[in-house]
Protein backbone atom coordinates (compact mmCIF):
# COMPACT_ATOMS: atom_id res chain seq x y z
CA UNK A 1 0.00 0.00 0.00
CA UNK A 2 1.12 3.52 -0.74
CA UNK A 3 0.01 6.83 0.73
CA UNK A 4 -0.64 9.45 -1.92
CA UNK A 5 -1.46 12.94 -0.68
CA UNK A 6 -4.19 14.97 -2.37
CA UNK A 7 -3.47 18.37 -0.88
CA UNK A 8 -5.13 20.25 -3.74
CA UNK A 9 -8.49 18.61 -3.01
CA UNK A 10 -8.27 19.64 0.63
CA UNK A 11 -7.27 23.18 -0.32
CA UNK A 12 -10.29 23.50 -2.64
CA UNK A 13 -12.60 22.34 0.13
CA UNK A 14 -10.92 24.67 2.63
CA UNK A 15 -11.42 27.58 0.26
CA UNK A 16 -15.12 26.70 -0.03
CA UNK A 17 -15.51 26.66 3.75
CA UNK A 18 -13.71 29.97 4.08
CA UNK A 19 -14.41 31.76 7.35
CA UNK A 20 -17.56 29.70 8.00
CA UNK A 21 -15.68 26.90 9.76
CA UNK A 22 -12.42 25.12 10.42
CA UNK A 23 -11.74 22.30 7.94
CA UNK A 24 -10.38 19.17 9.61
CA UNK A 25 -8.35 16.61 7.69
CA UNK A 26 -9.78 13.14 8.36
CA UNK A 27 -6.92 10.65 8.45
CA UNK A 28 -8.05 7.53 10.31
CA UNK A 29 -10.10 6.40 13.30
CA UNK A 30 -7.51 3.69 13.84
CA UNK A 31 -4.49 5.31 15.46
CA UNK A 32 -2.16 2.35 15.14
CA UNK A 33 -1.71 -0.95 13.29
CA UNK A 34 -2.98 -2.93 16.27
CA UNK A 35 -6.07 -0.75 16.66
CA UNK A 36 -6.83 -1.15 12.98
CA UNK A 37 -6.64 -4.91 13.37
CA UNK A 38 -9.05 -4.67 16.31
CA UNK A 39 -11.43 -2.28 14.53
CA UNK A 40 -11.46 -3.60 11.00
CA UNK A 41 -9.85 -7.01 10.60
CA UNK A 42 -11.85 -9.27 12.93
CA UNK A 43 -14.49 -9.40 15.63
CA UNK A 44 -13.48 -8.17 19.08
CA UNK A 45 -13.63 -11.56 20.84
CA UNK A 46 -11.61 -13.24 18.09
CA UNK A 47 -9.05 -10.45 18.18
CA UNK A 48 -8.63 -10.61 21.96
CA UNK A 49 -8.15 -14.37 21.96
CA UNK A 50 -5.70 -14.07 19.10
CA UNK A 51 -3.75 -11.39 20.93
CA UNK A 52 -2.57 -14.19 23.22
CA UNK A 53 -2.77 -17.23 20.98
CA UNK A 54 -1.16 -15.66 17.90
CA UNK A 55 1.05 -13.00 19.45
CA UNK A 56 3.95 -13.57 17.04
CA UNK A 57 1.68 -13.39 14.02
CA UNK A 58 0.07 -10.17 15.30
CA UNK A 59 3.46 -8.58 15.88
CA UNK A 60 4.62 -9.62 12.41
CA UNK A 61 1.58 -7.97 10.86
CA UNK A 62 2.16 -4.81 12.91
CA UNK A 63 5.71 -4.73 11.60
CA UNK A 64 4.43 -5.01 8.03
CA UNK A 65 1.90 -2.21 8.58
CA UNK A 66 4.33 0.14 10.33
CA UNK A 67 5.82 1.77 7.18
CA UNK A 68 2.30 2.63 6.01
CA UNK A 69 1.46 4.35 9.30
CA UNK A 70 4.77 6.19 9.31
CA UNK A 71 3.97 7.52 5.85
CA UNK A 72 0.44 8.49 6.94
CA UNK A 73 1.91 10.61 9.74
CA UNK A 74 4.42 12.27 7.40
CA UNK A 75 1.79 13.12 4.78
CA UNK A 76 -0.64 14.46 7.40
CA UNK A 77 2.02 16.62 9.03
CA UNK A 78 3.19 18.06 5.72
CA UNK A 79 -0.32 18.79 4.49
CA UNK A 80 -2.22 22.08 4.53
CA UNK A 81 -4.73 21.19 7.27
CA UNK A 82 -4.38 23.03 10.58
CA UNK A 83 -6.26 20.27 12.43
CA UNK A 84 -5.91 16.54 11.77
CA UNK A 85 -8.31 13.83 12.99
CA UNK A 86 -6.35 10.69 13.87
CA UNK A 87 -7.63 7.98 16.18
CA UNK A 88 -10.92 7.44 17.92
CA UNK A 89 -13.68 5.12 19.14
CA UNK A 90 -11.68 4.33 22.27
CA UNK A 91 -13.36 2.41 25.08
CA UNK A 92 -11.83 1.53 28.42
CA UNK A 93 -13.17 -2.04 28.27
CA UNK A 94 -12.06 -2.80 24.68
CA UNK A 95 -9.06 -0.54 24.16
CA UNK A 96 -8.44 -1.08 27.89
CA UNK A 97 -5.63 0.89 29.60
CA UNK A 98 -2.72 -1.60 29.23
CA UNK A 99 -3.65 -2.22 25.58
CA UNK A 100 -4.00 1.50 24.94
CA UNK A 101 -0.67 2.29 26.57
CA UNK A 102 1.21 -0.39 24.60
CA UNK A 103 -0.47 -0.32 21.22
CA UNK A 104 -2.16 3.07 20.70
CA UNK A 105 -0.48 5.72 22.84
CA UNK A 106 2.94 5.58 21.09
CA UNK A 107 1.36 6.19 17.69
CA UNK A 108 -0.79 9.05 18.94
CA UNK A 109 2.33 10.62 20.42
CA UNK A 110 4.15 10.24 17.11
CA UNK A 111 1.34 11.94 15.24
CA UNK A 112 1.01 14.68 17.87
CA UNK A 113 4.74 15.38 17.83
CA UNK A 114 4.84 15.52 14.03
CA UNK A 115 1.87 17.89 13.89
CA UNK A 116 3.04 20.10 16.73
CA UNK A 117 6.42 20.49 15.09
CA UNK A 118 4.59 22.20 12.21
CA UNK A 119 2.17 24.21 14.32
CA UNK A 120 -0.79 21.89 13.71
CA UNK A 121 -3.31 20.31 16.10
CA UNK A 122 -4.31 16.69 16.76
CA UNK A 123 -8.01 15.91 17.08
CA UNK A 124 -9.21 12.56 18.49
CA UNK A 125 -12.72 11.12 18.12
CA UNK A 126 -13.45 10.60 21.82
CA UNK A 127 -17.04 9.39 21.77
CA UNK A 128 -16.76 6.30 24.00
CA UNK A 129 -16.36 5.30 27.63
CA UNK A 130 -13.10 7.06 28.46
CA UNK A 131 -13.10 6.82 32.26
CA UNK A 132 -10.11 4.50 32.46
CA UNK A 133 -8.30 6.30 29.63
CA UNK A 134 -8.46 9.92 30.78
CA UNK A 135 -4.81 10.15 31.83
CA UNK A 136 -3.56 8.19 28.82
CA UNK A 137 -5.46 10.39 26.39
CA UNK A 138 -4.03 13.44 28.10
CA UNK A 139 -0.54 11.94 27.62
CA UNK A 140 -1.24 11.39 23.93
CA UNK A 141 -0.71 15.05 23.09
CA UNK A 142 -4.20 15.45 21.62
CA UNK A 143 -5.33 19.04 21.36
CA UNK A 144 -9.03 18.59 20.58
CA UNK A 145 -11.51 16.00 21.89
CA UNK A 146 -14.46 15.47 19.55
CA UNK A 147 -17.21 14.58 20.08
CA UNK A 148 -17.27 14.59 23.85
CA UNK A 149 -20.13 12.48 25.22
CA UNK A 150 -20.27 12.93 29.01
CA UNK A 151 -22.80 11.59 31.52
CA UNK A 152 -25.58 10.61 31.17
CA UNK A 153 -24.35 9.31 27.81
CA UNK A 154 -21.29 7.77 29.51
CA UNK A 155 -20.01 7.42 33.07
CA UNK A 156 -17.71 10.48 33.01
CA UNK A 157 -19.20 13.88 33.84
CA UNK A 158 -18.36 17.03 31.91
CA UNK A 159 -16.64 18.35 35.04
CA UNK A 160 -14.41 15.28 35.29
CA UNK A 161 -13.46 15.66 31.64
CA UNK A 162 -12.70 19.32 32.16
CA UNK A 163 -10.41 18.65 35.12
CA UNK A 164 -8.64 15.70 33.50
CA UNK A 165 -8.11 17.36 30.12
CA UNK A 166 -7.13 20.89 31.09
CA UNK A 167 -5.71 22.57 28.01
CA UNK A 168 -7.58 20.26 25.61
CA UNK A 169 -10.31 21.88 23.52
CA UNK A 170 -13.65 20.14 24.10
CA UNK A 171 -15.79 19.88 20.98
CA UNK A 172 -19.32 18.89 21.90
CA UNK A 173 -20.29 18.05 25.45
CA UNK A 174 -24.08 17.80 25.21
CA UNK A 175 -25.11 14.12 25.04
CA UNK A 176 -27.98 13.15 22.76
CA UNK A 177 -30.09 11.99 25.73
CA UNK A 178 -30.29 15.59 26.93
CA UNK A 179 -31.53 17.02 23.63
CA UNK A 180 -33.97 14.23 22.77
CA UNK A 181 -37.73 14.79 22.84
CA UNK A 182 -38.01 12.51 25.88
CA UNK A 183 -35.83 14.71 28.08
CA UNK A 184 -37.90 17.01 30.34
CA UNK A 185 -37.10 20.69 29.91
CA UNK A 186 -36.09 21.13 33.56
CA UNK A 187 -33.49 18.35 33.18
CA UNK A 188 -32.22 19.93 29.98
CA UNK A 189 -31.84 23.31 31.65
CA UNK A 190 -30.21 21.73 34.72
CA UNK A 191 -27.67 19.98 32.53
CA UNK A 192 -26.76 23.19 30.68
CA UNK A 193 -26.35 25.03 33.99
CA UNK A 194 -24.10 22.28 35.33
CA UNK A 195 -22.10 22.26 32.10
CA UNK A 196 -21.62 26.03 32.33
CA UNK A 197 -20.37 25.68 35.92
CA UNK A 198 -18.03 22.82 34.99
CA UNK A 199 -16.53 24.53 31.97
CA UNK A 200 -16.13 27.94 33.55
CA UNK A 201 -14.62 30.47 31.19
CA UNK A 202 -12.72 27.83 29.28
CA UNK A 203 -9.02 28.20 28.46
CA UNK A 204 -7.74 26.65 31.67
CA UNK A 205 -10.07 28.45 34.08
Amino acid sequence: MRVRPDYDKFKRWSDEVGDDGLPVAYVSLAASPMQEMLRDFMEVAQFMLGLYDWRREYEALVEDMTPFYEEVIRVAAEGPAEVVLFGGNYDDTITYPPFFREHILPWLRRMADALHARGKLLLCHTDGENGGLLDLLRESGMDVAEPLCPAPGTRVTIGEYRRAWEGVAIWGGVPSAVVSEGCPEDEFRAYLEEMERALGRGRGS
